[in-house]
């Protein structure tokens, strides 16, 4: 690689990486993110690092000035002239710029394997100049598309979050349905005589800054030490600052708390006198997932007081009755080109939402689209993500994640989260990673690879969970449910580690059987409504089809499989309401009360065995009442408390009780009942014009964050956000989506 030369401005980025440490690349704060998202939106990717002038080799019948070359000799109009780049990129993004000085040549540039020859068809990815002022995308010679142009227009040929992109004057104007096969240098076709590539740049996103620490530890008074390696600045010098700590001249940072967000940039600047800045929020190692809450836990009766007043998404306000922070997600421009949709937490509570640093988050809109966020905890700040050109500002507003079946963040990996794919081309029987790291798309397993005639008739993913690392020797697993052509038909459940999907078992339930072979067992066969894998990755929770229990009473409504065991195991005692899902435990209600929560171990000999969370249950008792529970903060090793959100519904003349349309986290360690109230939702569930009905989307649905000290929660607050245009019969008034602190003791 020759020596790297200045373009003008010289846009670095700092990446950190260590354990314990996270880093927030998407924050409004990090300034390398913001440069990042900038120079994408202008279309010159090379913003994270440095672009180089294009050294051309392989010079036939042309000259090379500089990054420019000219075709001097051979048969003019014929592809006798050429030439390629020194540089080549191997894996990851880069392009290849050039400028067009006239407008009267025939002449070809673009990324292509490294070729010695000269003829323009065997350029992978190119751009065409004509004498006709037109621009070709122009792939092994096959036409795509075209665009005018004009002298002193700059193209570039671009590898953008693995996917080829064309770009003019900063604007994209095709991406290639094929994909990049590496290695890919630039190349050059000249036909006419006098015809050149002007002022040409090669870029890897390889290059830039890179800042490394020595240590994970930063509680307070405690020291990391980073160090800095310059990539393509001659004789740069790097200097250090940082907030929430000090830092020294060779990068030393002193932490000043014991937890928070604090912010380290390095600057550099060049023997040309360029410089660059950029900087990473890092997190302190956060506090243990809290045992209590500082909160009330009193069983008084607070209904509702007056409906505080909303501001726009991003303001805060507190919660009158608890005085809890509340901060608003969203609003009806969150999307700009879908003006006043819904946003809502995910259908079932006990999905996984959050990240595993508690600083991503995701919601969905009323036609299904994910909507990440990232998550400030040390300010208090809800953004959306930029899209993959670097943008907030486009009619998306933002990265939408191509992720159906309600997509489950890692316990692991705070970068990535699973779903079914359902970008361009999907057929919704494909589990994929995607990482917020690199912006790419991972197939991890082709459900077709399974089992035979899942596409005829279609099929798909009824939905996915994950469990953590710590059981089976650290094997993360992901668990998916499929085989039906709608809801409650599918009877397919598979079970794979993620690093080696083809480690996989096979359930069918119909039969049921496991990996071909039939169950012992005298459960008879059923359809699936849903199905879990716990955090522990050892139990798998098997929900039946309302339509087979019906026909069939001897249908349990859950089964318990064990997969270390291979028991296949009936729940029958105290089997209602909603559940959530910890380590090895379960907790739902035994139906004599909406409130009356119930805690089991998931161990064969003891799931239809249940311990009381609430005792004595409320008076008078109250059925009229439901809940959705959440608890992917569970630990291995210690119960922790659950998180619930409770909603009235129906006519329910029940005289208003505490934790009535609250936000709540019980208590499950069994030493004794407590119940902390950290807000009422203010929504109000009630379908549209029929009171004694209610509709599913009104209800809270909160979610907690895998730290345990934030939910997520829908409400259409008290019906007062406006409507919705794509709203639900019933289901018309807009909710949005709020987020509650849960203030540990």
């Amino acid at each position: 690689m020759n020596r790297r030369a200045f373009v003008g401005c010289i846009i670095a980025l700092i990446t950190f990486q260590a354990l314990n440490l996270g880093e927030m690349p998407w924050l409004a704060g990090s300034l390398g993110s913001r440069l990042l998202a900038l120079g994408r939106r202008t279309g010159f990717v090379a913003s994270a690092a440095v672009a180089e002038s294009t050294a051309w080799t392989n010079l036939v019948n042309c000259v090379a000035t500089s990054n420019s070359i000219q075709k001097t000799s051979g048969c003019d109009g014929c592809a006798d002239a050429g030439a390629a780049s020194g540089q080549t990129l191997v894996s990851g993004d880069g392009y290849v710029q050039f400028a067009a000085s006239e407008t009267n040549t025939i002449r070809f540039c673009g990324l292509s394997s490294p070729n010695s020859g000269t003829s323009y068809a065997n350029i992978k990815f190119a751009i065409k100049l004509n004498s006709s002022s037109t621009a070709e995308v122009r792939e092994l010679n096959s036409y795509k598309t075209e665009i005018s142009y004009k002298a002193g227009d700059v193209f570039q040929v671009a590898i953008v979050n693995g996917r080829v992109q064309y770009f003019k004057n900063g604007k994209r104007f095709y991406t290639s349905k094929s994909l990049p096969a590496y290695p890919l240098s630039a190349d050059a076709s000249l036909l006419n005589l006098g015809a050149t590539i002007t002022n040409a740049f090669f870029y890897d996103a390889s290059a830039g800054i890179s800042v490394t620490p020595t240590q994970a530890a930063l509680n307070a008074g405690q020291t990391q030490q980073f160090s800095a390696s310059v990539q393509g600045m001659t004789g740069a010098q790097v200097t250090w600052s940082a907030t929430g700590g000090t830092i020294s001249s060779s990068g030393l940072y002193t932490a000043s708390a014991t937890t928070g967000f604090y912010t380290v940039t390095a600057t550099a600047v060049s023997d040309l006198n360029y410089a660059a800045s950029a900087s990473v929020t890092v997190a302190a190692p956060s506090a243990t997932v809290p045992l209590s809450y500082s909160a009330i836990t009193d069983t008084v009766a607070r209904p509702e007081p007056a409906l505080p007043a909303l501001g726009p998404a991003g303001s805060i306000i507190t919660d009158p009755d608890f005085a809890s922070s509340i901060l608003r997600v969203s609003d009806g421009n969150t999307i700009p080109g879908d003006l006043n949709t819904s946003f809502r937490t995910v259908s079932m509570a006990h999905h996984n939402a959050w990240n595993a640093n508690s600083t991503l988050f995701y919601v969905i809109t009323t036609a299904g689209m994910v909507v990440p966020f990232s998550f400030n905890p040390a300010t208090l700040t809800a953004s959306r993500i930029p899209d993959a050109n670097g943008s907030v500002a486009g009619p998306n507003g933002g990265l939408l994640l191509q992720l159906g079946g309600e997509p489950q963040f890692s316990f692991v990996d705070k970068n990535s989260i699973y779903g079914v794919y359902d970008g361009s081309g999907a057929n919704l029987r494909t589990i994929s990673r995607y990482s917020f790291l690199t912006g790419q798309y991972t197939l991890l397993l082709n459900l077709d690879t399974l089992v035979g005639g899942l596409a005829s008739p279609q099929t798909y993913v009824g939905g996915l969970s994950v469990s953590n690392n710590d059981a089976d020797g650290g094997i993360e697993k992901v668990c998916a449910f499929f085989g039906g052509i709608q809801q409650d038909y599918h009877h397919y459940i598979v079970v794979f580690d993620k690093n080696n999907p083809g480690a996989y078992h096979l359930m069918d339930t119909l039969i049921p059987s496991l990996d071909g072979i039939t169950l012992s067992t005298t459960v008879p066969g059923f359809h699936l409504h849903n199905c879990r894998i716990e955090k522990s990755g050892r139990y798998v929770i098997l929900e039946s089809a309302y339509a087979d229990r019906q026909a069939n009473p001897s249908v349990p409504g859950e089964v318990v499989w064990d997969t270390q065991t291979n028991s296949y195991t009936p729940i029958t005692a105290m089997t209602s309401g909603h559940y959530a899902l910890g380590y090895g435990h379960i907790v739902n209600q035994d139906g004599n009360d909406g409130m009356d929560w119930q805690i089991r171990s998931l161990d064969s000999g003891s799931v239809n065995t249940t311990a009381a969370l609430i005792n004595p249950v409320l008076s008078p008792a109250e059925w009229l009442i439901a809940d959705h529970t959440s608890w992917v903060n569970a630990q291995s090793g210690v119960l922790v408390p659950v998180l619930s959100g409770t909603y009235r519904y129906g006519n329910n003349t029940t005289p208003w009780r505490a934790w009535d349309n609250e936000i709540i986290a019980i208590r499950t360690d069994g030493s004794q009942m407590t119940v902390w109230r950290f807000a009422h939702h203010r929504s109000d569930v009630s379908y549209d014009g029929n009171p004694s009905a209610w509709s599913f989307w009104y209800t809270p649905r909160a979610h907690i964050s895998q730290d345990g000290r934030f939910a997520i929660f829908t409400s259409n607050w008290e019906k007062t956000l406006g409507t919705d245009p794509g709203g639900e019969p019933g289901t018309t008034f807009r909710q949005d989506v709020f987020l509650v602190v849960l203030t540990p003791n």
